[in-house]
């Protein structure tokens, strides 16, 4: 006996399958993009005081965390290789360490290095206050390592172009950077941003700008004492490119007190 099946029953069975596989790869999508969204969220921190581990968002976050002294002792603080960040201001490390607990901001992981992208600057070169993506203020004994930094494409001019990626500054007349260490990163800024810095500094877009100064203030700073000027700092292997100046000095010029 043939048998005849309905194409209306048989249709509405395909639908129902289709719509509980559609449902099924949904979910597997969404869940997909929760667990990327977590491992790319995970700046790891480590600390040998205070609180010991935590976890943030961005690494903006864990720097303003150290700040204001969250983690202690020995500190380390793991990007993990692929994170992507777009800065909203800069990035000022005023935390310091020393010998025996040196800070520590370092990529983790095999793959690309983890890269900053700058926000929209608000100051020209020949203002106060230069636009940069990532200063240490009397900082020491910190080592960065493979963290990139890369000016915003739609930074199109003078007032919202970075004049430095990395800046080493003064925090006071006896408290300067020293002992630091910024290596295997990529500096990408504009080299089309040539207008001179106003006071101290240098000319245009600086890849690593050593400053004698503080962040927020172009005066020279007359140094007191031997801690107060930027020395010992070192840095290995890095790749500077698109800027009007590689790596520029500008110190207390002056043959005491050191």
């Amino acid at each position: 006996m043939n048998k005849f099946y309905s194409f209306t029953s048989f249709s509405s069975t395909l639908n129902q399958v289709y719509s509980l596989q559609k449902r099924r790869a949904t979910g597997l999508l969404l869940g997909s993009l929760f667990l990327a969204t977590m491992l790319q969220a995970q700046v790891n921190v480590t600390a040998t005081g205070g609180t010991l581990n935590a976890s943030y968002g961005t690494l903006s976050a864990a720097v303003t965390a150290i700040n204001g002294g969250i983690h202690t002792g020995t500190i380390t603080v793991d990007v993990p290789a692929g994170h992507t960040e777009a800065l909203t201001a800069r990035i000022n490390l005023t935390a310091t360490g020393s010998m025996a607990n040196p800070i520590t901001i370092q990529k983790s992981g095999a793959g690309a290095n983890p890269l900053l992208t700058a926000y929209a600057g608000a100051n020209l070169p020949t203002s106060a206050e230069r636009d940069g993506m990532f200063s240490l203020s009397g900082s020491d004994w910190v080592t960065i390592d493979g963290i990139d930094l890369q000016e915003n494409a739609g930074n199109a001019d003078a007032t919202t172009q970075m004049e430095y990626g990395y800046g080493l500054f003064k925090n006071s007349d006896i408290d300067g950077c020293q002992n630091n260490t910024i290596k295997n990163c990529v500096v990408t800024l504009n080299r089309n941003n040539t207008a001179t810095w106003t006071g101290t500094g240098y000319i245009g877009s600086v890849g690593i700008m050593v400053n004698n100064s503080t962040a927020t203030d172009n005066t020279a700073i007359t140094v007191t004492a031997p801690s107060g000027s930027n020395s010992f700092n070192k840095f290995y292997s890095n790749t500077i490119q698109n800027c009007n100046a590689g790596i520029a000095f500008d110190g207390y010029a002056a043959a005491t007190p050191f």
